[in-house]
């Protein structure tokens, strides 16, 4: 029935809009959307780390670009609002959610870290190891070890022994 078409085509219309914004790199929506100088948008940290690795060119066009990077926040709000109003599901939405929700988890937790949190610091620097930011991991278990942290003395210990802090110790005075 005509109802029914023009739903398919008012949802194919919206998921065709934010296909427009799914990062060239990671194929997901971007929780911090960036614009390159490419024109395209990116999920920051996924162009960073392509620049970091030592591509000059667009991944789109494979053009020299600069690293400058712009906030789209655009894409942002226009994400936000074609989810909340939940014209917009599916599996990216989830993703995307899924990205929200572990940014916001990660905020809080800086948040009591800087507040001298030991736990917290510990929590913090064992997501950054995982997340690969090794010296990041270092800094918050030297900073909760400083703060008489037994459990960030102990983290910092065995980053030591197993010798992942070393190679940051130029850093971090160890």
């Amino acid at each position: 029935d005509a109802a029914s078409f023009m739903a398919s085509k008012y949802q194919k219309t919206i998921d065709g809009a934010a296909d427009e914004f799914l990062c060239p790199i990671t194929q997901e929506l971007p929780v911090e959307p960036v614009t390159a100088m490419d024109g395209k948008v990116y999920e920051r940290k996924a162009i960073e780390d392509w620049f970091r690795q030592g591509n000059g060119n667009s991944p789109m066009t494979n053009q020299p670009m600069s690293n400058q990077l712009l906030p789209a926040t655009h894409a942002r709000n226009s994400l936000e609002v074609m989810v909340k109003s939940g014209a917009l599901t599916g599996e990216k939405v989830d993703a995307w959610q899924k990205k929200l929700k572990e940014e916001a988890s990660m905020a809080k937790l800086l948040e009591k870290a800087q507040a001298g949190d030991g736990v917290a610091m510990a929590r913090l620097g064992i997501e950054y190891g995982r997340q690969g930011k090794t010296t990041d991991q270092i800094a918050w278990y030297r900073r909760g070890a400083d703060a008489g942290s037994m459990l960030c003395q102990g983290l910092l210990g065995s980053s030591l022994i197993a010798g992942r802090a070393q190679r940051h110790s130029r850093h971090l005075d160890l």
